[in-house]
């Protein structure tokens, strides 16, 4: 039995049958966590169920008492399945119609055992579709990935946004370095930014620089680059943003900068010209006992 993401859902998912005439497996399909009653708080304790016999039932589990009744079975042992102190479900066994077993250690022992391995395979499947769904993410990003090996420094893995953008083939990028990609480094310069990454002293480094394309065109872009020592082949993580847009933007803002200071100097300059002119015209109006017809006192 399994529970769904909440808890409150049961699901049986896979059942062994002696005969298949015996099989529940259509019936207990999405059943509400608390019709299990008693079972249910057994498990929520993480605890084993175990019965023998139809008397072992205490009188609080009544209604499990009456359904295993009704299905004509006498003896039951389910284990929690756990992982990390959370309950995902219950593996159990029920004995033949109309027989009662004595469950001993061996039986409970055993069954643990294959909750444990169920559990384990439960939760490799969640990793697996996890890093699944990551990897697909990641894939169809539109930001450039790269993973290139930290020794021979040759890409391992590109995403489909950076095979897009540089015009190379995965097959054609197996064989390349950053180095094929980033002519504004060489070995020596970009062993010596790498090296802060190997030793530790930084976790990840952030610059900006340009990729030339396979077509020999180049683009801005802004990498942003980590080291993964913990996997078997230590290998380098770049995630790479293109910033030609950006780039694009801001010089054509500090073009427009200085055509707004070009044009306020010129303004002043004006601004300073007149003066001089209202300046001589009120020197004139002194010369012939005129009133002076520019005020300028707003200058002094």
């Amino acid at each position: 039995f399994q529970f769904s993401a909440d808890g409150r859902v049961v699901s049986n998912t896979h059942e062994w049958c002696a005969s298949p005439d015996d099989s529940q497996i259509e019936m207990l399909q999405g059943i509400p966590f608390e019709t299990f009653g008693a079972h249910a708080n057994t498990l929520k304790k993480h605890e084993i169920i175990s019965i023998s016999t139809i008397d072992d039932y205490p009188p609080e589990a009544s209604a499990e008492k009456e359904w295993v009744e009704q299905h004509g079975f006498r003896s039951l042992l389910f284990v929690p399945l756990l992982l990390e102190g959370k309950l995902l479900g219950a593996v159990g066994l029920y004995g033949a119609v109309g027989d009662e077993i004595s469950w001993s250690d061996i039986n409970v022992n055993l069954l643990q055992l294959i909750g444990d391995i169920i559990v384990v395979t439960l939760n490799r499947r969640k990793v697996e579709q996890s890093n699944t769904r990551l990897g697909r993410i990641l894939e169809d990003s539109l930001n450039e990935i790269y993973i290139f090996d930290a020794e021979t420094l040759k890409f391992s893995s590109v995403n489909r946004g950076a095979q897009k953008n540089l015009g190379y083939s995965l097959e054609e990028l197996a064989e390349m370095t950053p180095l094929d990609i980033k002519p504004a480094f060489n070995l020596d310069s970009f062993s010596e930014m790498l090296q802060p990454l190997r030793l530790g002293h930084e976790r990840i480094i952030k610059f900006e620089t340009h990729h030339r394309r396979k077509d020999g065109s180049t683009y801005d872009v802004e990498v942003h680059l980590q080291f993964d020592k913990t996997a078997h082949n230590p290998a380098f993580v770049a995630i790479i943003l293109d910033i030609s847009e950006r780039k694009e933007a801001a010089d054509k803002l500090a073009k427009h900068v200085v055509e707004v200071e070009r044009f306020n100097r010129m303004a002043i300059g004006r601004e300073h010209r007149m003066i001089e002119v209202k300046r001589e015209v009120n020197a004139l109006a002194n010369e012939l006992d005129r009133d002076e017809p520019y005020d300028l006192s707003y200058t002094d």
